[in-house]
């Protein structure tokens, strides 16, 4: 990406006036390969919605899930970071689930995992 594709990818993320532009999915197995990757798209002027730091301390965490994946509607859809574990963690699945059921643009970043391995519930055309 150049230089005036970023700019362009920044203004079009403060004109959409957004508290968050993006969801990241992961499972715990892939936390500082998701944390570096956060940390390059935020440079591009992203704000992505993480667990880790968006979380508030105290709340139901049941509550904030529904609540913050409500919230996703209005977004430019989820990141999704699938590794060998993803699709067997029900945290995960919940996300992944709620996104295809309520047509939110999914972003996969597969790692270590095969496209070819996905099971046919989640598979897509390339």
């Amino acid at each position: 990406m150049n230089d005036n594709s970023r700019l362009s990818v920044k203004k079009y993320i403060k004109d959409i006036n957004m508290q968050y532009n993006l969801f990241f999915s992961y499972s715990r197995s892939s936390v500082d390969l998701a944390k570096k990757i956060l940390t390059q798209l935020e440079k591009t002027g992203l704000v992505i919605w993480f667990d880790r730091y968006d979380v508030i301390l105290g709340c139901e965490i049941n509550d904030s899930l529904h609540k913050i994946l409500k919230d996703v509607n209005n977004w430019l859809g989820m990141i999704v970071l699938v590794d060998n574990e993803y699709l067997y963690k029900d945290w995960c699945t919940t996300e992944v689930d709620y996104a295809i059921s309520n047509n939110i643009p999914i972003f996969p970043i597969f790692y270590q995992y095969e496209k070819s391995d996905l099971p046919i519930k989640y598979s897509y055309n390339s």
